[in-house]
């Protein structure tokens, strides 16, 4: 099976070609039971930490694309049949979620195994188990980045944002793919920002915590979700296709949340809460603030060699009054010596003093 790599923003959803793909056997949900972020996930009891490490490696190291006990498999479905910037991205991505969940069961045998998520709103860097080379949660190609800072945003969860459907105003689902959904995959990059993404073992840990947050939102204090009765769900076609012979009803991936609705998916989180608020890295426009105490210096840094850029206007409000381009910041202090436009020195100066 050869591996397409699709660009995120270009690829626009639906089959790319059909797979001879066989379907799953239906497992029971266990009720009660609630999906861990990463780390008391790797803490619970009835192994699951150790059951999940099994399954992943025995699907990766599986090379018969067309074998669901594959890792390659859950790929092509994610390639061939998922849908992007268009309606049903949450849902199906639930319904995709579960089936992977059910097969993670089955090869380790471990039917209390959860998929567990990885809450970017509290800890926006990769956990250290999926960045180790050697561990089995490490992708076969390189990321760009281990921190999704960048990605995240509240908009979503403003009160404003009371409609689900997209295309509606103020829409939770197009809001939310726009970011912080799509920023995350392309901060990581490498497989995961492409179609191929589920190649990467973040990628269901990033949806997990996606499906946590719709869940999170979909708490019935005046957002609109459609009613499990509406043709947004009912409508044709009745189910979301994952490979010919693997579907589910639209509906049975309806928010759990809701009374009198309880669907296949309906799982819990841990946690429920919607975000609110950025972690302190990610706080003013996103500008991680170093700051150094006067007494702990005792000589100035280095002066680094940089290229100099020349003042220039930017806005007719703004103008850039000269600086220094391509600083690469790491552990180490180091100067860059700006020299600045003269009309622009004396307000400098104020400014500093």
């Amino acid at each position: 099976m050869s591996h397409l790599k699709l660009d995120r923003r270009t690829f626009l959803g639906g089959a790319a070609s059909a797979l001879s793909l066989a379907a799953l056997p239906s497992f029971a949900q266990i009720s009660g039971q609630r999906r861990l972020e990463w780390q008391q996930f790797k803490v619970a009891p009835d192994n699951q930490y150790s059951s999940f490490l099994y399954a992943v490696g025995r699907m990766r190291g599986n090379n018969n694309a067309n074998d669901p006990n594959s890792w390659q498999y859950w790929v092509n479905v994610h390639v061939n049949y998922c849908p992007h910037k268009v309606a049903y991205f949450l849902a199906w991505h639930r319904g995709y979620l579960w089936h992977f969940e059910r097969r993670l069961q089955m090869i380790s045998g471990n039917t209390r195994l959860m998929l567990p998520y990885w809450d970017w709103y509290k800890n926006p860097t990769l956990p250290s188990e999926f960045t180790t080379p050697g561990n089995q949660l490490y992708p076969s190609v390189a990321r760009v980045g281990t921190s999704v800072y960048g990605a995240l945003d509240l908009t979503p969860f403003q009160s404003s944002t009371v409609n689900f459907q997209r295309g509606t105003v103020n829409s939770f689902e197009e809001r939310f793919e726009t970011r912080p959904h799509n920023p995350v995959h392309n901060l990581i990059g490498g497989w995961m920002a492409t179609m191929q993404s589920p190649l990467d073992p973040i990628f269901f840990l990033h949806h997990c915590n996606v499906d946590r947050l719709w869940h999170a939102w979909a708490l019935p204090d005046g957002r609109t979700m459609p009613v499990s009765s509406s043709p947004y769900w009912t409508g044709a076609p009745a189910s979301f296709v994952y490979a010919p012979g693997l579907t589910m009803p639209k509906v049975d991936t309806y928010s759990p949340r809701r009374a009198g609705t309880v669907k296949i998916t309906a799982y819990d989180y841990d946690n429920t809460s919607r975000p609110a608020s950025l972690p302190p890295q990610a706080q003013v426009g996103r500008i991680i603030r170093v700051q150094a105490e006067r007494p702990q210096l005792r000589q100035r840094p280095p002066v680094g060699l940089f290229k100099a850029t020349p003042a220039r206007d930017i806005t007719a409000d703004e103008r850039a009054i000269g600086g220094v381009r391509s600083v690469a910041l790491n552990e180490q202090s180091i100067s860059a010596l700006v020299t600045a436009e003269a009309s622009s020195v004396q307000s400098m100066r104020d400014v500093i003093t």
